[in-house]
């Protein structure tokens, strides 16, 4: 997403995966980016609406090393909730990691977010491959 929290350049991330297999769900991988940090929960505020994501099974995923340290864990939730982030008025995402919480908005009014954007561009990507399903 895209505020650094104060001087300690830490970003959360957020990135999206569809499969026609699961055409209902998606898989949310939300992290941290500038700290090799434990994510163990992620949460979605949307227009006041609490939505809890499920993380998947296994451990955190690391990669990079200082400044480009990003700590990341996948989640399920339904293609409902990512559409309705996409058309919301305010959405913010919160974090629990092994040190605490954090939480970062991607769409408040008119201030907006690179991970917003990417959650439109996820939407549309996946309406057109449904859009061209192959006939029998």
């Amino acid at each position: 997403a895209g505020m650094m929290n104060g001087i300690s350049m830490k970003a959360i991330m957020l990135g999206a995966q569809w499969q026609q297999q699961s055409p209902d769900s998606a898989v949310v991988t939300a992290g941290v980016y500038g700290e090799i940090i434990g994510v163990t929960g992620a949460a979605l505020n949307i227009d006041g609406e609490i939505i809890k994501l499920d993380p998947l099974p296994g451990l955190t995923r690391f990669e990079g090393m200082g400044m480009q340290a990003q700590s990341m864990r996948g989640f399920t939730t339904s293609m409902q909730t990512i559409r309705k982030l996409t058309t919301a008025n305010r959405v913010w995402i919160k974090l629990d990691t092994t040190k605490g919480w954090m939480e970062d908005g991607l769409i408040d009014g008119s201030r907006d977010s690179k991970a917003y954007h990417a959650m439109k561009r996820f939407i549309a990507q996946v309406d057109a491959v449904q859009g061209s399903k192959p006939t029998p």
